[in-house]
This record gives C-alpha cells, structure tokens and sequence, in this order.
C-alpha cells in the first residue's frame, strides 16, 4: 500500500512540475513580448522628444522675444553655422546675384575650390555676408583661406 501512495504523490509531484515548467514558459514568453513593446515605446519617444524640442525652440523665438529669444536659444547660432563674412570685395552692384556670381569667382579662382553659396547679402561698402548650403563648405573654406592672403593688390579677409 505504501508504494502505491507513493507512486501517486510522485505521479502529482510530476504533473505539478511540469505545470509550473510551463507557466514559467508562458511567462517568460510574456515578458519577451513586454521588453520588445517598451523598446518600440521608447524609441517613439525619443523621436517625439526630438520633434517636440525643435518645435518648442520655434515657439520660443516667436512669443518670447523674438532677436533676443532665439539668441537665448540658440536659434540665432544655428542659422549662423553656414555663413562667412567676406570683406574686400570691389563690387558696386548690391544686387545679390551679381554679388554671388562674384564670391563664386574669387573662391574658385584663388582658393582653387568649389563652393554652392545659398545667398549673398551686401553689408557695407566692401563687405558681404555669404550664407552657405552646408558646414562641410564652411570647412572647406575655413582650410582654404590662407591662400587669400596671397593676393598682393587686395585686401580679403
């Protein structure tokens, strides 16, 4: 008699591990599914964050201080990132294509280099402020500049 008792706890034994076994199966497969959901969650965040602070920036600049808001924020250095004063240039024209037309030539025919100007804007009487499509063409130009101090009869800089 006792060996049958015993072969039937063992027998619930077994069937309560095999149970558990699968529970714990089921939960792990759970938690798989939860970890991978919070992931995609938390990379939809991190975009929306990024949107939202361009946006907040924006906002800023226009209903709080207008100048000196987007000074304050930073919005005032960004538009800055691509652009060059160039003073020493002998044009009389104000007008900007002329202007461009102009910078483009003296670029390309002293520093030797190519350069996509987006707008030129006179300043004063021998002054521009060149804006430039992308950093990468800042750089260019910032590496290339010396080579404006070679130019015996002007004064670029």
């Amino acid at each position: 008699m006792s060996s049958a008792l015993a072969s039937i706890v063992y027998a619930g034994t077994c069937k309560e591990q095999r149970e558990t076994k699968e529970e714990i199966q089921q939960l792990r497969k759970n938690q798989k599914e939860f970890k991978e959901n919070i992931a995609k969650q938390q990379q939809e965040n991190d975009n929306l964050k990024k949107n939202n602070q361009g946006i907040s920036k924006e906002n800023i600049c226009r209903n709080k201080g207008g100048i000196k808001g987007a000074k304050k924020y930073g919005i005032e250095k960004e538009k800055k990132k691509n652009c060059l004063i160039f003073s020493g240039i002998c044009t009389n024209s104000n007008k900007p294509k002329v202007l461009k037309k102009r910078v483009e030539e003296i670029v390309k025919n002293h520093l030797q280099i190519e350069v996509n100007t987006k707008t030129v804007t006179k300043l004063g009487g021998r002054t521009c402020m060149v804006h430039l499509r992308t950093p990468d063409e800042k750089a260019k130009f910032m590496e290339n500049k010396s080579k404006l101090k070679d130019i015996a009869d002007k004064n670029f800089y």
